[in-house]
């Protein structure tokens, strides 16, 4: 069952969690758990490695979006990009070996990517719609509405997932820029990338 603000299945963070922990600051992690507000705070265990966050389970999105704030904080807003995109490579590594290992492999192609990510996105998230569109060889529009577990972080690693995958097909110099966001008042999110390769 949803919750107002949406929910959020542990594969799609567990991995970031855990590579946090490990290369980063695990007491950060760990105090974030422990100061969740009292209708959150049964779904973490600051005890546990990764928060005892489980792959099958679903979170409010709340948890998540508090998490990132907290985890992004401490960075200087021109480093966050390149920590979130360090991080996904990592967790994309860890989903291939898990238990979305034959969905990731299937991802082959730009192609294959666009016509399965409504379906890809319903695992991990439980409202909002995704689609992209190419637009050329080498570009594509990312589009996702009706999220209610929208955050402004939580969209811009949606955009650095999306590239990191197009970097496992082979792609290079993947680059993306927003051209909307409901956090700026838009309708929907709306990022365009483009890639070579």
């Amino acid at each position: 069952m949803s919750t107002p603000y949406g929910r959020i299945k542990g594969s799609a963070i567990r991995e970031l969690v855990l590579w946090y922990e490990q290369h980063h600051d695990a007491s950060l992690v760990r105090a974030v758990a422990r100061a969740m507000p009292p209708e959150l705070d049964a779904q973490l265990d600051p005890d546990a490695q990764g928060l005892g966050i489980l792959a099958n389970r679903w979170y409010d999105a709340r948890v998540v979006h508090l998490l990132l704030d907290a985890t992004v904080a401490k960075h200087p807003p021109s480093a966050r990009d390149a920590l979130i995109r360090e991080g996904l490579r990592i967790a994309v590594k860890g989903a291939a070996r898990g238990m979305y290992a034959f969905v990731i492999t299937q991802l082959v192609s730009p192609e294959l990517y666009a016509r399965n990510i409504a379906r890809l996105w319903s695992l991990l998230q439980d409202t909002g719609e995704r689609r992209i569109e190419l637009v050329g060889a080498h570009e594509a529009i990312s589009i996702t509405r009706d999220w209610r577990g929208h955050h402004p972080l939580a969209c811009r690693v949606n955009q650095h997932m999306m590239a990191t995958i197009l970097e496992l097909m082979g792609k290079t110099n993947v680059r993306f820029e927003k051209e909307r966001c409901v956090s700026d008042g838009g309708a929907d999110c709306r990022y365009r990338f483009s890639w070579t390769g």
